[in-house]
């Protein structure tokens, strides 16, 4: 399965992030890719468009015939923010989890297998049933990467995954992430500033450039 992207325009208020750009993303190659570029070129944006959370001013979207991209994508594609945003504090781990993961239509059996699975890889399990507001940085963002597994979306997009993470637990994400995309069964899409992670998981790069051109450059080291 393959998005292709026509036209690409969106912009804020007068600030042009993107006019007329191209880009074909296949979801079925596993590679892992990153969307790359300095600060301020739209890494983010591009990742909130291709998530179908952040709407355009033009371009035409195409995946599959008679299939709308903004439909499939509700579903399909799960898009975690760089910050806590869309975690509710008074609530638990794994309240959470189960929250963010009905609203993409996860099933509560697929979620509870898928949960206990991931919390185990990723040494959580502690951590689940502690309300959020009582969690460091990092553990948050574990239960946020969480919630992004146990969802069974065909897409992953995640915007800074490694903040807040120590050495050890960027370890187990990074095998996590490896095991996920050796399952050939999700698409994993990355915005990070870690360099250590791009070295050992880029398997393709969306470049953003000054100009706001958007470039594929293919296949890196996976």
């Amino acid at each position: 399965m393959k998005l292709n992207i026509i036209n690409l325009t969106k912009s804020f208020r007068k600030n042009i992030f993107f006019y007329q750009q191209n880009l074909m993303i296949d979801f079925d190659n596993q590679l892992i890719a990153f969307i790359t570029g300095e600060n301020g070129t739209g890494k983010s944006t591009l990742m909130k468009i291709i998530s179908g959370i952040l709407m355009v001013d033009s371009g035409e979207f195409q995946i599959e015939s008679n299939v709308n991209y903004f439909k499939w994508s509700k579903e399909n594609c799960y898009y975690m923010p760089a910050t806590e945003r869309g975690m509710t504090y008074k609530l638990t781990g794994r309240e959470n989890i189960y929250y963010l993961c009905s609203l993409k239509g996860s099933k509560k059996e697929v979620i509870t297998n898928r949960l206990k699975y991931y919390a185990t890889l990723f040494d959580a399990t502690e951590i689940l049933d502690k309300r959020v507001e009582e969690l460091s940085t990092g553990q948050k963002r574990k239960i946020h990467l969480l919630s992004a597994f146990c969802s069974n979306c065909k897409v992953l997009l995640l915007d800074e995954p490694s903040v807040g993470l120590d050495t050890y637990n960027l370890g187990l994400l990074e095998d996590i992430l490896i095991k996920i995309n050796n399952e050939k069964k999700q698409k994993i899409i990355l915005v990070s500033h870690d360099q250590d992670i791009k070295k050992k998981l880029m398997g393709e790069e969306i470049y953003v450039n000054k100009s706001k051109t958007i470039i594929m450059k293919g296949e890196g080291n996976l």
